[in-house]
């Protein structure tokens, strides 16, 4: 009885944000924010929420909008404020917030205002912070493997292989996808893709497809792909 073997390979998660790597064409405008209106932070780290304002103003006060309350007001070179006490925030002479330590909570909208002087409207900025989590392992894990050999796996079968693979504690949700690879291009294979989260925080995400071997075929390679799409859409509130 002949058997024909699939080595089924698992490429590893690469985080990045929007933007990378990508050439598009963008008009400047005439007068840049002086804060970035989208901030991807990573849980667990010290994550910092940029402006770039001119240090002579009156005042900033950030805003947490989810929460409908100021968090840290910084006034003639004084921090105050209801989180001041926390030692979670801090404030930068730019304007810039300061989270000590990211937390799941902390995706939200922040509104901050610079008062340049009693006499005039201050200026505001809503920014959208999303958190980010990178797993443990960044390689998708397989549910059953023959043999392995680092992060290669080989399957012997004879007409029809099912093949699944997941990756755990990720956010947002990493989505996986099963192509044949070959030398000219990759055939992606009809799979079935979940995802879903115990904690509320991270995710877990899985996909499984089923190859039918060509009769002229010997040896197949097959990939787990992952790759990860920062959604701005995503509802904050």
């Amino acid at each position: 009885m002949a058997y024909m073997y699939v080595l089924i390979f698992a490429a590893a998660v690469v985080f990045q944000t929007p933007g990378f790597c990508e050439s598009t064409y963008t008009e400047i405008p005439f007068e840049a924010p002086e804060c970035s209106l989208i901030e991807y932070l990573e849980i667990g780290t010290m994550g910092l929420i940029e402006c770039s304002f001119n240090e002579n103003y009156l005042a900033v006060t950030w805003y947490h909008v989810k929460e409908k309350k100021p968090i840290f007001l910084y006034k003639d070179g004084v921090k105050s404020g209801d989180c001041y006490g926390s030692g979670k925030y801090d404030i930068y002479p730019n304007g810039s917030l300061l989270i000590r330590a990211v937390a799941a909570k902390d995706e939200s909208v922040y509104t901050v205002s610079k008062a340049i002087s009693s006499l005039e409207l201050p200026e505001s900025y809503d920014i959208s912070v999303q958190t980010t989590a990178t797993p443990a392992t960044t390689i998708p894990t397989f549910d059953q493997c023959g043999y392995k050999f680092g992060d290669i796996c080989v399957e012997s079968t004879e007409h029809v292989i099912e093949v699944t693979c997941s990756i755990r504690d990720s956010l947002p949700a990493i989505y996986l996808s099963w192509p044949k690879r070959t030398q000219g291009q990759d055939y992606f294979l009809p799979s079935t893709y979940m995802n879903f989260t115990d904690n509320n925080a991270t995710y877990k995400s899985r996909a499984a497809a089923k190859f039918s071997f060509e009769e002229s075929s010997f040896l197949s390679l097959l990939v787990c792909q992952c790759s990860v799409e920062f959604d701005e859409r995503r509802t904050l509130f």
